[in-house]
């Protein structure tokens, strides 16, 4: 085995530990007529590395995303990528899936809500077959535990203080409720970049769904936990979690 089919390996395999193939949840549930794949929020591309190891060449891979940086390593890996959904090439979007793997959140989070609901009508215009999404979700609010004290008697009990202290909560309702405040916390405390704390990650994004992708059908709609996550939070907080924090959907167009 040469050096390039060595490194594949071993990215492969790196991204298995960090949970990639659960990000793939949806290659199983496309129609057969579906060639090209189209990931919104790309990253690096890393995504593309667990789809070919799945179904090797079956896929031509499209990423799009607006960071510069991480761009260029996508380009540097010689995938196909784009800044944004305007700059897509001509494709047969019927034979098509966008995928939203963890990027709802971030749109919520970093855009003014109307110019979030205009990004997901746009790829609403484009037709697609398929529009596979997978994120944080709060999905009960009526059933949310309340994890405060819990928190408080941890050695996270500053951390979990200053995060009370700096979260908006102009920027969504829900967020001022303790027990959205708690949940939120546990699923970001061990990151270092006060940006990934500043994100909304408890959105209620599936409530907005229907109305946006009236032209679909939900042919899949789960909600789960993230194992690691679940073993991280029982470790540090004595937490048995039994809150879905994830929520995946898979829209059909009609």
């Amino acid at each position: 085995m040469g050096e390039m089919e060595n490194n594949k390996e071993q990215k492969y395999f790196e991204l298995l530990s960090k949970g990639f193939l659960d990000k793939v949840w949806f290659l199983g549930k496309l129609e057969p007529c579906v060639d090209t794949l189209v990931d919104f929020g790309c990253g690096d591309g890393s995504l593309s590395v667990i789809i070919d190891r799945v179904f090797p060449g079956k896929y031509r891979y499209i990423g799009i995303d607006n960071n510069p940086d991480v761009l260029s390593e996508a380009q540097a890996q010689g995938l196909e990528v784009y800044s944004s959904l305007s700059e897509l090439p001509e494709i047969d979007y019927g034979r098509s899936a966008i995928i939203l793997n963890s990027v709802l959140h971030e749109v919520f989070s970093f855009s003014a809500f109307g110019e979030a609901y205009a990004l997901l009508e746009e790829m609403e215009s484009k037709k697609f077959r398929h529009v596979a999404i997978r994120d944080m979700c709060l999905n009960r609010k009526d059933k949310l535990p309340n994890y405060t004290k819990e928190i408080m008697d941890s050695s996270y009990a500053d951390a979990f203080r200053s995060f009370l202290e700096k979260t908006p909560t102009e920027i969504y309702p829900d967020i001022a409720d303790y027990k959205v405040l708690a949940l939120e916390f546990m699923l970001k405390y061990l990151y270092a970049d006060e940006s990934a704390k500043s994100k909304v990650y408890l959105w209620r994004w599936h409530a907005h769904i229907p109305d946006i992708f009236s032209g679909y059908v939900k042919e899949f709609d789960s909600t789960c936990r993230v194992p690691w996550t679940i073993r991280q939070i029982r470790k540090d907080f004595g937490i048995d979690l039994q809150f879905d924090t994830h929520r995946k959907m898979l829209l059909t167009r009609i």
